[in-house]
């Protein structure tokens, strides 16, 4: 394992490991750090320009997606609700020790509070530089032709795979759907059956098949030679 230092915004340096897990082509990144210097990191940056509107957006955001209403957050954090209020509308400045119990009302790290979200960019990824992943229940390796993120704010509207499926197999023992995802899949070689249901949908080479979500199917390659296919998931699910 390898520790390197990297910045993961304006205000915060962090220490991260990069563990190889046993797909070699795909690394699962961690985050650690010490609460002393969770503390300095906080104490420096929390008198800077403009992170108080961060904050404040930042809280608003965490509360509603825990379903939360300022008053229930305010009895959490030992605070009034009109002190909620007045942060998530940008009109004080929260102290180190509020902070930490809001942080820990909402269940999310303090740090997250100041750090600035990861945005889309351009991305170019090579053919030998694929991210890869095989599931124990799938007979199929994933190689991945748009970028593998698992942040919130990175390609979430869609994830592009490529897959081969091999001679007289099916592509799992289960049936296999995607709960909130819709799902569309263009062969590019080879024939692919979708069973779905009790139709079964033949497709050949050129041809491409849209799934709704909650689509229970199933896929066989009933030739003798590799089936290869183009699926697009939106949105990400992996």
């Amino acid at each position: 394992m390898q520790l390197k230092s990297i910045s993961l915004s304006p205000y915060f340096p962090a220490a991260i490991k990069l563990q190889s897990n046993a797909h070699k082509n795909l690394l699962s990144y961690k985050l650690y750090f010490t609460i002393p210097q969770v503390n300095s990191i906080i104490e420096q940056n929390h008198k800077k320009e403009g992170i108080t509107e961060m904050i404040g957006e930042k809280i608003k955001a965490a509360r509603m997606e825990k379903g939360l209403t300022a008053k229930e957050l305010a009895i959490k954090s030992e605070v009034t609700p009109g002190y909620i209020s007045q942060i998530e509308r940008e009109l004080i400045s929260p102290s180190l020790s509020v902070l930490m119990r809001i942080a820990k009302a909402l269940e999310i790290p303090i740090v997250s509070l100041f750090s600035q979200e990861e945005q889309e960019q351009v991305t170019v990824i090579k053919k030998d530089n694929r991210t890869k992943i095989r599931f124990a229940d799938i007979n199929m390796e994933y190689q991945f032709v748009s970028p593998f993120s698992r942040t919130k704010n990175t390609c979430t509207q869609m994830e592009i795979v490529c897959f081969c499926l091999g001679s007289k197999s099916w592509g799992s023992s289960k049936v296999q759907f995607h709960e909130k995802a819709a799902e569309c899949v263009l062969v590019t070689k080879g024939t692919l059956e979708y069973h779905i249901n009790d139709t079964v949908h033949v497709l050949h080479e050129g041809d491409s098949i849209y799934l709704p979500p909650k689509t229970y199917h199933q896929l066989y390659n009933p030739t003798d030679e590799d089936t290869e296919a183009i699926g697009v998931i939106s949105p990400a699910e992996y």
